[in-house]
Formats: structure tokens, C-alpha cells, sequence
């Protein structure tokens, strides 16, 4: 897994290193250039999950449970039908949210990003669908 993770960074920095334009000032993947790529990119999502993903999943009642789900990709270029949106938050300089809303439908997760070593990864996963 780090032999991955390391590899993923490295690669992350060459690739990063010859797009300057997808680059902020010190150096760092802008989040809006990478999510575009992840979010239709099966290959290069799956090099920006961790293996460790926690899915949290809460109930309509507020009960949650943590399950660690292997990643499976997911076209958010789609949507799988259903009508939402993507809502961009920021925790934090290298944190980011992404909640996906559904219209009229109960859909609510929030994907969470992490920057580690200037690259983007999706870090956790929180259902709060109804």
C-alpha cells in the first residue's frame, strides 16, 4: 500500500510537472482541474482513492455505522440517472468536500479529498442519503 501511495505521489508530481497550468502557485494539483479529471477518469480515479476508504453511512434516524467498501468507479460525469448536483466546500487550505445533492430524490453524499504531497486523493465517504 505505501509502495502504491508513493508511486501514485511520484507520478502525480511528473504528470502535474508537465501541465503548469493545472498547478497553483506553490506547486500544489488545483482541485477543480483534478476533479474534472476524476470524475470521468477510470484509471485515474482509482490512482486517487486511498485503500483505506471509510464509508460512513447514516440512517434517516441519524444512526451511523463505518464500513471499509473497496472503491468501485463512479462516473459523476453520469449521475447513474439521477438528478444532482455537486456542491464544492473547503474544511481547510488541504481539505475539500464534495456534496453531491440530490433534487428532489434524498441523494446526499459528501466525498472527502485530502492533498497529500501536492496531489489530490478522496479520502472518506459519508452517505446521508434518506
Amino acid at each position: 500500500m505505501l509502495l502504491f501511495l508513493s508511486l501514485t505521489i511520484i507520478a502525480c508530481e511528473t504528470i502535474s510537472g508537465d501541465k503548469p497550468e493545472k498547478l497553483t502557485s506553490n506547486a500544489t494539483e488545483n482541485f477543480y482541474y483534478f476533479f474534472e479529471e476524476f470524475k470521468s477518469d477510470s484509471n485515474f480515479q482509482y490512482s486517487r482513492v486511498v485503500d483505506s476508504l471509510i464509508t460512513e453511512i447514516q440512517d434517516y434516524e441519524g444512526n451511523k455505522e463505518y464500513l471499509f467498501i473497496p472503491w468501485q468507479y463512479d462516473n459523476f460525469s453520469v449521475g447513474l440517472g439521477q438528478e444532482f448536483e455537486f456542491i464544492f466546500e473547503t474544511a481547510g487550505p488541504n481539505e475539500k468536500t464534495i456534496r453531491a445533492q440530490g433534487i428532489d430524490n434524498g441523494i446526499m453524499v459528501f466525498y472527502n479529498f485530502k492533498l497529500v504531497n501536492g496531489c489530490w486523493f478522496l479520502v472518506g465517504i459519508e452517505d446521508a442519503s434518506t
